[in-house]
């Protein structure tokens, strides 16, 4: 490899200065103009109430990385300032697994940076709210009811993002850690997963009766109304843990329900190296390959029989990090790689748009930033593992197109409508 000239290094230290410079100026917006009237990071722009809470270990990685260590546990601090019987996030009288994962994670990567004793006290609060609420039968549940105060027997593949972070932290928190594994051993030893390599998005950890309905049961309704009431019924009111808690509904979801499943048994590989997790892994991948792959394009929803439905591109990103991470961690297996250069091949030949932006779904006029930055990093990690200097290339430009497209006076848009655009650039350019 040739080595770079003097007037080369001199022009990449200035581009990584320039991008430096215009990151702290990020930071700054982030830090002073989205906070709310309660002091937390607000989930959009005029701030409202909606704050990131549940989204909290997203994000505190690149504050920490630019050193905003106060402002990170500030907004730790307000956070538990604000709960009220519950140290956990609260939604809608329900606290739902998934939904604490990244907040939980947040704070424990918080403490092991800085071993911060007020952050830590909050922490044990909240492992005792999960190992106490979230847990059925020694695994880890889907939700638990503040007005009730009862635990959901029903567990979801979703919550795998709960129990990753509970692996994470078994070194401090060993009860939660022997739960974690508990819940994952539970799930690669289902009949489902044994039949189909792929997990039902929901378990009812004491009824029979009510699995074998669930798998058998199909409704005459949409997919996608079918998962907002199902997957997605903590984004509803109260009046649907009642159709949530029926034999009813999506059968095999990509994201996040299988993929944060996968995630977790990549991590209990790494931290114990049993095979069972090994071999649950290469068996997962075997069969989302066969049923979920058509022609290189990845499917949304597989109802245990006929096609999968729908191709959605933040369904898409999570399944090539999961082929990365399990070259990277699992087994040295070429065609993980293969198979995750076929996808993003097609995504970017038939599904990305001429302006160098992707759509949310395949043929759709709208998209969002987070499958943007996330195809970068995809992109950016097949780089990385095989040297292909077109993806690191291909990655840059998806950069300088969110720049050019999501950018506003204030921060980014996070979402883009195609027909906008036609419309400014028609104007811009008659």
């Amino acid at each position: 490899m040739e080595s770079k000239s003097e007037q080369e290094i001199v022009a990449s230290s200035e581009k990584k200065n320039k991008i430096l410079l215009n990151s702290n100026h990020l930071i700054g917006l982030i830090t002073s103009k989205y906070l709310n009237q309660k002091g937390l990071l607000s989930a959009t722009y005029p701030p409202t109430q909606k704050h990131l809470l549940a989204d909290l270990d997203d994000y505190i990685p690149f504050l920490l990385h630019f050193g905003e260590e106060e402002f990170v546990k500030e907004q730790i601090l307000k956070g538990a300032q604000m709960a009220n019987n519950y140290q956990l996030v609260t939604s809608n009288g329900r606290i739902i697994s998934y939904c604490n994962n990244e907040f939980v994670g947040g704070i424990a990567r918080y403490y092991k940076r800085n071993l911060d004793q007020s952050v830590k006290s909050l922490l044990d609060k909240a492992m005792d709210e999960i190992r106490i609420l979230l847990t059925r039968g020694q695994v880890i549940t889907s939700y638990y009811n503040t007005l009730t105060r009862v635990t959901s027997p029903i567990s979801a593949p979703i919550s795998g993002g709960l129990i990753e972070v509970l692996i994470e932290n078994e070194d401090i928190y060993p009860e939660l850690g022997k739960i974690a594994f508990n819940s994952l051993y539970m799930w690669i030893s289902l009949e489902s997963f044994k039949r189909h390599g792929l997990f039902l998005s929901k378990y009812h950890t004491t009824s029979k009766l009510w699995n074998k309905l669930f798998s058998l049961t199909r409704l005459p309704i949409p997919l996608k109304i079918q998962n907002r009431l199902g997957v997605n019924f903590f984004m509803q009111g109260t009046w649907n843990n009642l159709i949530y808690s029926l034999p009813i509904g999506i059968k095999v979801q990509t994201a996040k329900d299988n993929t944060n499943m996968v995630f977790a048994l990549i991590e209990a590989f790494r931290k114990v190296k049993d095979e069972k997790y090994k071999n649950a892994v290469k068996w997962w991948i075997k069969n989302f390959s066969e049923k979920m792959i058509i022609d290189g394009k990845i499917y949304r929803f597989w109802q245990l029989g006929g096609k999968p439905k729908f191709i959605q591109l933040d369904h898409v990103f999570p399944v090539l990090d999961i082929l990365c991470d399990a070259y990277c961690f699992v087994e040295k297996d070429e065609s993980y790689l293969n198979l995750a250069k076929e996808i993003i091949e097609i995504c970017l030949n038939e599904i990305r748009w001429g302006i160098g932006l992707f759509p949310k779904v395949a043929g759709g006029n709208k998209n969002h930033l987070d499958v943007q930055t996330d195809f970068i990093v995809s992109l950016r990690r097949i780089y990385e593992l095989r040297d292909e200097e077109k993806y690191k290339k291909i990655a840059n430009s998806i950069f300088q197109a969110v720049l050019q497209y999501h950018s506003t006076t204030i921060f980014a848009t996070s979402i883009l409508h195609l027909l906008a655009v036609w419309i400014a650039e028609c104007i811009i350019n008659p």
